[in-house]
């Protein structure tokens, strides 16, 4: 089925800008298939309230650092009023809303920013939403894998939520699996909350998600904090 958040009405997109890790031979504008950009945070940067962002199977990193002193503060932010859909391919026709399928054609988010395949030298969250931007239901994201994040930090806010961290918001969250994310510091005090998803005065909506294979010293799944999220139709397995 699909998942039609408010505020994400398909026939009254402002503008569909397209990313694809593979359109190397076009204008890398976002304009079309052929044009797409071929990373997501530009994308991001080019959205206004009303945009999708439609994304082609592939892995994306995330590359906007929330100190640049850090760069394993790298992180991905969803905006107010836009949604991101994962699941098309258009080298095999999959280029309309009607072709996506975001189990056989995996846009993958990964924290895996440093050495590939060490995980030390991750980001501490895929998605990172400080207080600032206080996110509501319009804030999409649809179909994904988040993966990779790594909250090893002694201290907030980097010692939670590896994959998402929700701190006063509530996006919308559906169709995405939250596979091999952490939080775990084995400092002098052992901590970490919501190796998967760390919520706090926050309430997102998560409507048939699966997270597999997270871990924390709270929460390995999911952990909440002063927050009541809407989870619906979800896995929750091996964390």
């Amino acid at each position: 089925f699909t998942i039609v958040p408010k505020g994400q009405d398909l026939l009254t997109a402002s503008a569909i800008i397209y990313v694809d890790a593979d359109a190397t031979t076009g204008s890398n504008n976002g304009a079309c298939w052929d044009d797409a950009y071929t990373e997501l945070q530009p994308a991001l940067d080019a959205a206004d309230a009303g945009d999708q962002i439609w994304v082609a199977e592939g892995t994306y990193l995330p590359t906007y650092r929330a100190s640049q002193q850090d760069p394993r503060t790298a992180t991905f932010q969803l905006k107010e009023g836009v949604g991101i859909y994962g699941g098309f391919d258009p080298s095999v026709g999959d280029y309309s809303w009607q072709d996506r399928d975001w189990v056989g054609n995996p846009a993958i988010l990964s924290g895996d920013i440093g050495n590939q395949g060490e995980f030390a030298d991750n980001s501490y969250h895929v998605f990172y939403h400080p207080p600032k931007l206080t996110l509501g239901e319009s804030a999409v994201l649809d179909g994904f894998t988040v993966t990779g994040g790594n909250s090893d930090a002694d201290s907030a806010p980097n010692n939670a939520g590896g994959g998402m961290h929700n701190d006063s918001s509530s996006p919308t969250v559906a169709n995405c699996t939250f596979s091999g994310n952490s939080a775990y510091s084995a400092g002098e005090v052992l901590t970490g909350d919501g190796g998967g998803m760390y919520n706090i005065s926050s309430s997102p909506v998560v409507t048939n998600c699966t997270f597999l294979g997270n871990s924390a010293f709270f929460g390995g799944g999911m952990h909440n904090d002063s927050s009541s999220p809407a989870v619906v139709n979800s896995t929750f397995s091996g964390n």
